[in-house]
């Protein structure tokens, strides 16, 4: 009852900063038409020579794409941090359940800091620990009653946004909005079959893990109805749902080739082994 309560109290104190909101509306059909790739963290994107690739077109970065070290200074065009209530100075820790130092939040900040022409969007939870930042941008759902199980979800970013469930959702929500008509998905292991898991960023070798649940993948194909979706892939690997592109055929580069190898910008690594030795990240 308590805890219902302050979820409502919540709700409602978000809902009054309507306007942060709002100013998503510069936004709206902004790419009609456009083609953009979209950057997950799962451990292929070790594979991709990005610093010999020119892509010719937006680019959209999720939660830690940034620590790829093929990655420079302005690299992406819009960059998503997903999470609610995880840009304060102090998070609470899912894994042990402790308040501690948010060193999650020191790499964030350092990303926004050093990336001034990439616009960020982040839950409006976040504001009071952002609003400083003149490339923020807030996403929300706090407008409507919001159902994850349902397949009528909104994507208007200057009102109600339910595409909150994954990071992937997140992303594709965003593409929606601006208008691409096209996506690419890079470092979205979890789609392919067979199926990888784990990190680019991550020590841990790379293992193969069971399908993606149904479920998932409903929603998934619900939320890009009337987009070309195509999942870049090393060969030998395919999609039952997307349309499989090689990486050669991406990049026009040949992949690289050293799984094994941590393709990780260094500028962050410190933070990083203090954010991990705290299980903040995995």
């Amino acid at each position: 009852m308590l805890i219902n309560s302050i979820k409502h109290l919540l709700s409602f104190f978000w809902r009054l900063h309507n306007n942060s909101v709002k100013k998503n509306i510069i936004f709206k059909n902004s790419h009609q038409g456009e083609c953009c790739a979209i950057f997950g963290n799962g451990p292929n994107l070790r594979l991709f020579d990005f610093k010999n690739s020119k892509l010719e077109m937006k680019k959209i970065g999720i939660n830690w794409s940034y620590l790829h070290q093929h990655f420079y200074k302005n690299y992406f065009d819009y960059y998503i941090i997903p999470d609610t209530y995880n840009l304060y100075k102090l998070i609470k820790n899912n894994y042990n359940h402790k308040i501690q130092k948010n060193y999650r939040s020191k790499i964030w900040k350092q990303f926004i800091c050093n990336n001034q022409q990439t616009v960020f969007f982040c839950n409006l939870s976040n504001f009071y620990a952002t609003r400083n930042f003149k490339n923020m941008y807030y996403l929300t759902n706090h407008f409507t009653k919001f159902n994850k199980n349902s397949f009528n979800q909104k994507f208007d970013m200057d009102r109600d946004f339910d595409y909150t469930t994954s990071s992937l959702e997140n992303s594709i929500g965003v593409a929606k909005y601006m208008g691409f008509k096209s996506i690419y998905l890079l470092g979205f292991d979890y789609l392919s079959t067979p199926k990888n898991e784990g990190h680019f960023y991550s020590s841990y070798k790379i293992i193969q893990g069971k399908p993606a649940t149904k479920e998932y993948i409903d929603r998934i194909v619900n939320a890009t109805r009337n987009i070309e979706i195509n999942l870049v892939l090393p060969k030998g690997y395919y999609s039952n749902f997307f349309n499989s592109v090689s990486i050669e055929e991406f990049t026009k580069n040949k992949q690289l080739i050293d799984l094994q190898k941590n393709f990780f910008n260094t500028k962050y690594l410190y933070l990083y082994k203090k954010a991990k030795s705290y299980n903040q990240i995995f």
